[in-house]
């Protein structure tokens, strides 16, 4: 390790503030600090440690939890602060004149740039030289600032505190230049601390948690998955509403109740919990579990139909897997995989960036120069529309912005190909991978394909190749997703019927077109109802026989109306049938049969 990097040995069971130099100097200012495992106990310590502090925290429940659970057992003086939505700036500057011995809040980002700095009021010099600030669950500045800028607002506030620190069990690296001068502390488990997980990497995200589950028996699982229109889709398709539990968004929640689903929360309620409990990215890290049960944890991906679901094994993946402080039975994570999916290196990136920033600061120097209103209003668009122009406040450069978009490009890598997820996987300490792959006839990329526009032709040709990988036939047996095969038969009935009668060769010829398929359809038809009529007629009549026409269009007659025939029965069809010719015997027409056509 570098100077700058010091490693601190932690022992099964250990706490950090059972080790120096946290348990008799706290956590050290201008550090950051490398947890590598979850629980260790980094902001109890802090809470516990005699200074004020302000701990910044990623989300709502993560707060909650940790107040109520430490306000439960504290005295008046011990007491700590959550701020989250309802808790107002009165209350906060309520709290500051309390007898509380040594001030401690906790709050997300959003929280302490719109209130915590008001509850100090116009001179913040109190705040930034008597309080310690803690940034916990620090790589999720870079992680989720994409979405949501205001996580990283109080990095403006961060640098100008005396005495102040990162810290995170899966920290990625900062390129803000204000951060060299930081130290590290490195936290090195004595144990082994990896985890077993399988992988499941598979082409049909729903089946193989469907088949997952049932194998599993589980009474009590955890689903990690960072899509709600995905997690409805899953719990309708598998008919498990009344089972089943949402721990989401408070915007998230209300999109679920308008679905009609009301089992879904913003909080994290124990007593809420059902055998499949759904979790998304709100819960993904920092918040402590801590249930009776061990749950079977299942971790899913799919980067067709909800891309922000691709979870990152090195980060988001340890941080999910450590939330259930009690244990886990299992772990699984399961994906699906796309080969079209761009991903870009970090030089690559970086390079791309350049390129983006270079003609971004371009149009912003022209616009500046414009007098035409017309030229001003297009440079203005294409400002506006460019990828990188949330990059940018107030013409400074973000640089937690380019550390995001170098960290998703990376993160998309892991899902092009199952390869590179099984790289990932078998390199981490945190793991020990077990690898199940599972190959449907149908996978989620066709499912997308079938809702994709395109012209009714090329439609019509999708829907007959997908119901040709859905028959088995021989060297081909098909791993059929259930309910798929009959949802294609009753929504597309006419190229079922075509790929029954003429197969996927006949429908390749009517080049898809429509009239030509219903016209190869009747054709086929007739053939089917002549064979079938033939099978009959040749139980009746024999090759090398003579039988007059009387007797041949009474049987013909009872043949066609049998098999719903509306045509009436002559004795020259018997030549559909027979080789053969008419002639007359004793004055009564015969017909001479001879050897089967059919």
């Amino acid at each position: 390790m570098t100077p700058r990097y010091k490693q601190v040995k932690l022992n099964e069971g250990q706490f950090l503030d059972q080790i120096e130099p946290f348990k008799s100097k706290g956590i050290p200012t201008d550090h950051i600090i490398h947890k590598t495992v979850t629980g260790c106990g980094v902001t109890t310590l802090e809470i516990m440690f005699p200074r004020h502090s302000i701990i910044i925290l990623p989300n709502v429940p993560v707060i909650k939890g940790k107040v109520d659970e430490h306000n439960e057992k504290a005295d008046k003086n011990h007491r700590i602060q959550g701020v989250y939505k309802g808790i107002s700036t009165e209350a906060i500057e309520k709290y500051l004149k309390s007898d509380a011995v040594h001030k401690k809040i906790l709050t997300t980002p959003e929280g302490f740039v719109t209130k915590v700095i008001d509850a100090f009021g116009e001179d913040t010099s109190i705040m930034l030289n008597a309080f310690f600030l803690l940034f916990d669950e620090c790589e999720r500045i870079i992680t989720d600032i994409s979405y949501r800028g205001n996580i990283a607002a109080p990095i403006q506030y961060f640098f100008k505190f005396k005495n102040k620190a990162m810290v995170s069990a899966t920290t990625l690296l900062f390129s803000d230049s204000r951060f060299d001068t930081f130290k590290h502390i490195v936290i090195e488990p004595t144990y082994d601390y990896s985890k077993p997980i399988i992988v499941v990497e598979t082409n049909n995200v729903l089946e193989s948690f469907r088949r997952y589950v049932e194998d599993l028996n589980s009474e009590r699982m955890a689903i990690f998955l960072n899509s709600t229109n995905t997690i409805f889709a899953i719990i309708d398709a598998m008919g498990i509403k009344d089972e089943s539990y949402v721990f989401c968004g408070r915007d998230s929640v209300n999109k679920l109740r308008s679905k009609h689903f009301y089992n879904a929360t913003h909080l994290l309620d124990l007593e809420d919990m059902k055998k499949y409990n759904f979790f998304t990215s709100r819960f993904f890290s920092a918040v402590d579990i801590k249930a009776k049960h061990k749950p079977d944890l299942i971790l899913m991906t799919d980067v067709y139909f909800a891309e922000h679901s691709i979870l990152d094994p090195p980060t988001e993946v340890i941080q999910i897997s450590g939330r259930y402080r009690n244990g886990i039975k299992s772990l699984a994570h399961i994906s699906n995989f796309n080969p079209h999916l761009v991903s870009k290196t970090e030089t690559e990136s970086r390079y791309y960036l350049q390129g983006c920033f270079d003609t971004y600061k371009g149009f912003k120097k022209s616009y500046s120069r414009e007098t035409h209103p017309g030229s001003k209003d297009t440079l203005k668009a294409a400002i506006d529309s460019s990828p990188v122009h949330g990059f940018f406040d107030e013409g400074i450069l973000n640089s937690f912005m380019v550390d995001n978009f170098i960290s998703e490009e990376r993160v998309k890598g892991y899902y092009q190909r199952s390869a590179n997820l099984m790289k990932i996987y078998t390199g981490s300490k945190h793991f020990k991978p077990t690898f199940k792959k599972e190959d449907y006839a149908l996978g989620d990329y066709e499912t997308l394909r079938r809702g994709m526009k395109m012209l009714q032709k090329d439609l019509r040709k999708e829907i007959a190749n997908q119901i040709h990988k859905l028959t088995s036939r021989v060297g081909h047996y098909a791993l059929e997703p259930e309910g798929v095969r009959e949802y294609l038969r009753n929504k597309f009935p006419l190229i079922a019927m075509a790929y029954d009668l003429i197969g996927i060769e006949g429908l390749e010829k009517t080049g898809y077109v429509e009239s030509e398929i219903r016209k190869a359809i009747r054709i086929a038809e007739k053939l089917e109802l002549h064979k079938r009529l033939a099978m009959e007629v040749y139980n009746i009549f024999d090759e090398h026989t003579s039988p007059p026409d009387p007797i041949i269009i009474n049987k013909l007659r009872i043949i066609y109306l049998a098999n719903g025939v509306d045509e009436r029965a002559c004795a020259s069809h018997i030549l559909r049938f027979f080789n053969g010719q008419r002639s007359t015997k004793d004055g009564q027409h015969i017909h001479h049969l001879r050897d089967r056509k059919i």
